[in-house]
């Protein structure tokens, strides 16, 4: 029986507009204040992991690995349209891209393969900080919570892994579910890191998204 497995970040920047040779890269900060921080649901109900997994605090790169049944890490991205449409991208809270220190994040996501689109499109509200006279700045069309999709197959797992250290794979669940979920979370003191720390040689004050968990953002199409 297939499972059809998601990852789904609540947040994060993406390195890149597009996927890169079958790979595309998000940094990612932990959530300090959620545990675990990475949540695994089979067939709707949270599973009880021991240790909790955790974003990895310490500048690695996690891998979202399909391994197929050969034992090989399956490789292709797929973006929906509505990502392109509605993503977030620098340019519409600065008019132009910003430079990114990738050396901030706690970690980089990195996915081989998927096939991503966004769980809800939503107007979003930012705020300038320090606090000034310049008004509230109103993005109508923004791609919240990414979603990526798999199908596993018999004998495919998915796996997350740092290194050649694998922090967790779908074979531990022990039976195969119908409806697999990975959620890596990003609560409302991540803000400061997707919106501020990880900017490079930036001046002046800052557009914050108000009240609420941060959208993803990616750099301008080129």
């Amino acid at each position: 029986m297939a499972t059809s497995a998601t990852v789904v970040l609540d947040s994060g920047v993406f390195l890149s507009n597009l996927p890169k040779s079958d790979r595309w890269d998000v940094g990612y900060f932990e959530s300090g204040m959620s545990i675990p921080n990475i949540r695994v649901y089979a067939d709707g109900t949270e599973s009880s992991i021991a240790p909790p997994l955790y974003v990895p605090s310490d500048k690695s790169t996690l891998e979202v690995q399909h391994i197929g049944a050969d034992g090989q890490i399956k490789k292709g991205v797929l973006v929906d349209q509505w990502i392109k449409t509605n993503r977030l991208t620098w340019d519409k809270l600065y008019g132009q891209n910003k430079e990114i220190d990738e050396t901030k994040f706690d970690c980089v996501v990195r996915f081989h393969s998927g096939y991503f689109r966004p769980s809800m499109i939503k107007a979003r509200r930012f705020k300038f900080d320090p606090p000034s006279s310049t008004p509230p700045l109103l993005v109508p069309s923004v791609a919240h919570n990414v979603v990526v999709h798999y199908t596993l197959e018999d004998r495919e797992v998915l796996t997350l892994a740092k290194g050649n250290q694998v922090l967790w794979t779908s074979n531990s669940l022990g039976t195969s579910p119908e409806l697999l979920e990975l959620e890596f979370v990003a609560d409302h003191a991540t803000a400061e890191g997707f919106y501020r720390t990880c900017l490079k040689a930036h001046t002046g004050g800052h557009w914050l998204p108000n009240q609420g968990d941060p959208p993803p953002i990616w750099p301008p199409d080129k």
